[in-house]
């Protein structure tokens, strides 16, 4: 009975194979690109990047790239080599940053790199789950739907952050892989250009490593493989990231600095949990996994009632109806299937929240999703209605969440996810700008929460002086996220910091312990320390630091 039940929800009816797309499709694909372009541009704030940290990371190696200075952390004190992210995007950005060299006056042009992005992302992903049978047209198109009125789906699509040029790259790679094994080209120029194409998400994240993996193992079962195609991905893969396996190599010899490390190492700063803690880690990325992904298709929903056990039990249930149809074909090695199922495993391990990683997978989670639903409504003669008014109503209550968070961004000009407890505005942080810039000194270096946005705004060398613990953050550990107030003076002193800026950091749960760590500070080390601009809501701090 239970063997009967799941054959039926997670039953792939649509064989993996092609069909043609007529104009229907396109139709609904240019519908899908203007709705999507809409509300990623609605997410926009002109002038206005840095407070997701690793968008200033991303415009600070962009702009270090374009003036010539190579591929370098420039707002970090020795401006250390950037081994944290593969370097195709970087140079997109670098490019349009050499046209447009007058910052924050380009960051509109930079973040409308992600908006097309976006925009082609999803009405390509409709396309692709039609073309090849991976969903119905009404699933395909009702999934869509959904995650245009997702707000952090939309999100993504308006700042400068790689997620949606990497879901972009990602789709190129899965129509590549399904057009090879569906024609099976024997032309070497095309199987040259597919193994390019299979290799482009690992240009952009490292994480997209798994594309070029899954497409040799899919290619090599069903006995695809050529030469040619072989080095080609290799080549495109390696090529990519070669800066960043080689930063890796040469700092294996000794002990790193954890500041630095935070800054541009990801392995050495995560393995440090995942060695210690990784059945912790499991556990928590898997149920989050599969909790996340239905609060995130109903979040118009899930972001107004409570959380509690039987909340969460249905969350995971409905992400366990996603991920099953998802990757229910690979047993039999289809592209898509063999992908997510080698990027879930990577999320499941990783030591970090698994949200963002799920954003590039959205369509296909939807639609895995409604197609659960439509499954078990194989027998109902109006499963499509049904199916088109379900997607309805989620996109509807959506999209009164998505207008509450684009509400919130405009009036008080800060990009972010969600409309988190402890917002804050962006006039408070240009006043903070002014003051730093009028106050300090060009070779000061300052700690800040937001060292990234400070230094693009100010010009000052900045590092976060706090060892970050995603284990006390995430992963229930007792420790303090921040680290203790003598472990920040040691960094203070090490880096010859001379004025620590304290601010609101909307969304994230540390700001509290930041403010706690420089409260402690100023009391047990006050003949080194004083406070020289606190804002008129006391919430943008800057304290002198004089040790010795």
């Amino acid at each position: 009975m239970g063997k009967a039940l799941l054959n039926v929800v997670f039953n792939d009816e649509h064989a993996s194979t092609a069909q043609s797309l007529n104009k229907l499709d396109y139709v609904v694909a240019a519908i899908l690109f203007l709705s999507m372009f809409g509300v990623s541009f609605a997410f926009c704030i002109p002038e206005v990047a840095g407070t997701f940290h690793d968008d200033a990371v991303y415009i600070t190696i962009s702009k270090s790239l374009a003036e010539g200075h190579g591929y370098r952390i420039v707002s970090f004190p020795g401006e250390p080599a950037q081994m944290k992210y593969p370097i195709l995007y970087p140079l997109i950005l670098a490019t349009v940053w050499t046209a447009l060299p007058k910052f924050p006056q380009n960051l509109f042009a930079l973040q409308l790199i992600s908006v097309f992005s976006a925009s082609l992302f999803l009405p390509l992903s409709y396309l692709y789950l039609v073309r090849f049978l991976y969903a119905s047209r009404v699933v395909a198109a009702s999934a869509a739907a959904i995650c245009v009125s997702i707000p952090g789906f939309a999100f993504f699509g308006g700042q400068v952050l790689s997620e949606m040029p990497f879901a972009l790259s990602l789709i190129v790679c899965l129509w590549a892989m399904d057009s090879y094994c569906t024609n099976r080209y024997q032309s070497p120029i095309v199987q040259f250009v597919v193994g390019v194409a299979v290799a482009a998400p690992a240009s952009i994240r490292l994480i997209g490593w798994v594309a070029p993996i899954a497409a040799l193992v899919v290619l090599w079962r069903r006995r695809l493989l050529n030469p040619i195609l072989i080095v080609s991905c290799s080549l495109t893969a390696l090529a990519s990231v070669s800066h960043v396996l080689l930063g890796i190599g040469s700092r294996t010899g000794g002990a790193s600095d954890r500041i630095q490390s935070y800054q541009d190492n990801y392995i050495e700063w995560a393995l440090r949990l995942a060695i210690s803690h990784e059945f912790a880690v499991v556990c928590k990325n898997l149920q989050e996994m599969l909790a996340v992904t239905t609060k995130a298709l109903f979040c118009g929903v899930s972001q107004t009632v409570n959380p509690t056990p039987y909340n969460l039990v249905l969350y995971v249930f409905g992400g366990l109806l996603a991920w099953g149809v998802v990757v229910g074909g690979v047993r039999q090695t289809k592209p898509l299937a063999t992908l997510v199922a080698g990027y879930a495993v990577v999320v499941i391990l990783w030591p970090w929240p698994p949200f963002r990683f799920l954003i590039p997978l959205m369509p296909f989670l939807s639609a895995g999703f409604l197609g659960a639903v439509s499954n078990l409504l194989a027998r109902v003669k109006m499963r499509s209605l049904i199916i088109v008014l379900l997607a309805v109503a989620m996109a509807a209550t959506n999209a009164v969440f998505l207008t509450a968070v684009v509400r919130n961004n405009q009036s008080n000009q800060m990009p972010l996810i969600s409309v988190p407890r402890n917002g804050a505005d962006w006039s408070g942080f240009e006043k903070l700008f002014d003051w730093i810039k009028h106050n300090t000194a060009d070779d000061d270096t300052l700690a800040c929460t937001y060292d990234g946005l400070t230094f693009l705004y100010t010009g000052r060398k900045c590092i976060r002086p706090y060892d970050l613990n995603i284990g006390a953050a995430y992963y229930g550990q007792s420790e303090s996220m921040l680290g203790t107030v003598e472990e920040l003076v040691e960094t203070l002193k090490r880096y010859k910091v001379r004025f620590l800026v304290v601010t609101p950091q909307p969304g994230y749960a540390e700001e509290g312990q930041a403010y706690s760590l420089a409260s402690s500070l100023g009391i047990n080390y006050k003949e080194s320390v004083e406070p020289v601009y606190i804002s008129s809501d006391g919430r943008f701090v800057v304290l002198r630091i004089t040790f010795d």
